[in-house]
């Protein structure tokens, strides 16, 4: 079990860094936070705020977990419970429980956004169903398989493509000239939310997202990497690429969907379709 779900523990720099950064780009990341941004302008940075939080957790907890886990041969986070609370049965249940929901609503999430992606790129020649179950099959098939070593390579290769992505869609949609310093004018007339200055109830939402991203760390699927990692030196080199590899993965996706604000006219329901429609224009 530990081969297969951990990948035998012996993830280096690269691998880990990489695998860490493939599970944060979500299908929230790219459909979501285009969508947000179509929305609500500039303030949808707040999400890369809550990026730095959820670092912080991290450098706060993980070097732990990391040694305990080597120590003990935890293979999930509800093994340090059991360590810790031997005798709490009902603990044990309700972490689970509270660990298992939100696993399973990101989970679906995931695949609702291959969906909505994969009709929007097609321009609705692939039904979303078609797209959410041909992820759902995907996923099951590579990790009933390889376990671990199977998600870290695929992960490698995402993340590899997805961080070349990021950064030239970063540079269409910010340092080129048709990009945020074209658009920015426009903005003022036809969304004046988009760059007005947060108000008090925005900068609490503010707040409260980053210390609900303290949270983040207790992820299963995430907790799991820090088991994983061959030693505290590859686990610290991977918290050094999360401290930027928030701005790679959320810059672009926000600032497509600024731009989108003055190039599209579409109902706040249809603000999910922002990604694919920029990418396909």
């Amino acid at each position: 079990m530990h081969d297969h779900y951990l990948a035998g523990g012996k993830l280096g720099p690269v691998g880990l860094s990489m695998t860490i950064f493939a599970t944060q780009v979500s299908g929230y990341t790219l459909i979501g936070m285009s969508g947000d941004a179509y929305r609500n302008g500039y303030q949808t940075l707040m999400w890369l705020a809550a990026s730095m939080a959820l670092v912080g957790a991290l450098v706060a907890v993980a070097p732990r977990m990391q040694y305990l886990g080597k120590m003990q041969g935890y293979i999930s986070p509800l093994d340090f419970l059991r360590h810790r609370y031997p005798k709490s049965r009902l603990l044990w249940s309700l972490c689970f429980v509270c660990m298992t929901l939100p696993n399973a609503l990101y989970i679906l999430a995931q695949c609702k956004g291959i969906g909505e992606f994969a009709s929007g790129i097609t321009g609705g020649a692939v039904p979303p169903i078609w797209g959410t179950m041909g992820l759902g099959v995907l996923v099951l098939v590579y990790e009933a398989l390889g376990g671990m070593d199977s998600v870290v390579y695929t992960d490698v290769m995402q993340g590899a493509i997805l961080m070349v992505a990021m950064v030239v869609l970063f540079v269409r949609g910010v340092v080129l000239p048709a990009g945020l310093a074209t658009h920015g004018p426009a903005l003022i007339d036809v969304q004046p939310s988009a760059v007005a200055v947060p108000d008090i109830r925005h900068r609490c939402t503010w707040l409260s997202t980053c210390v609900l991203f303290f949270c983040y760390p207790f992820y299963p699927h995430l907790m799991q990497r820090f088991f994983a990692a061959k030693g505290p030196r590859e686990l610290k080199l991977a918290l050094g690429f999360m401290s930027v590899e928030g701005y790679i993965r959320l810059l672009a996706p926000i600032s497509m969907g600024i731009m989108a604000i003055s190039d599209y006219s579409m109902a706040a329901e249809q603000s999910d379709q922002v990604f694919s429609r920029v990418l396909r224009d």
